[in-house]
């Protein structure tokens, strides 16, 4: 019975130490929201209120505000963020009526005024890069590698000025934004 008792113990100890192990671990790397499905989300969101209203959300306040628009619902709001960027401007100003700052987005929401938006026009993307990339809601929901990004963000330009927005405010959905 003793020799059974000793080698009952030293399981039981070894999986202590192996849960021990495990939770430490954990705790030490906390799992991170990765956002990469999220602007998939946030892209049926922009198109749900598409259908409902017959275009897109715009506002002359900036693509903060027009995301606001878009939903009153908090939980929905980590869908228009990304790494970094917090949903704490969505749910201050949805309490106090106030404005969303375009710099406290983490995702950029290029608005087209009127109802004929290119369907090549990306509607959303990330701010900043991250993984060597960043995400966009175009049709394939691609992820555009930093290396390729110059090159997107002029075909995307053009496209915004041949549907009416000045070159200088299509560029400005593309600028980086000041330190």
């Amino acid at each position: 019975m003793n020799r059974k008792l000793k080698v009952g113990g030293a399981i039981l100890a070894g999986i202590v130490a192996v849960w021990v192990c495990v939770a430490l671990y954990v705790g030490a790397h906390p799992q991170q929201h990765d956002h990469s499905h999220c602007i998939v989300v946030a892209d049926g969101l922009l198109q749900q209120y598409r259908l409902e209203h017959g275009y897109y959300p715009y506002s002359t306040s900036g693509y903060g505000d027009a995301i606001l628009l878009v939903t009153t619902n908090k939980s929905d709001f980590v869908f228009f963020t990304a790494e970094g960027y917090s949903t704490k401007a969505f749910e201050y100003a949805l309490e106090h009526g106030t404005h969303v700052p375009n710099n406290e987005c983490g995702r950029v929401y290029v608005q087209v005024p009127g109802t004929n938006r290119d369907s090549n026009i990306v509607a959303l993307f990330d701010k900043k890069s991250r993984r060597g990339g960043r995400e966009t809601s175009d049709a394939a929901s691609r992820f555009v590698k930093d290396a390729d990004w110059p090159g997107f963000v002029q075909r995307q330009v053009d496209l915004l000025v041949a549907a009416g927005i000045t070159r200088k405010q299509a560029e400005s959905y593309y600028a980086p934004e000041a330190k």
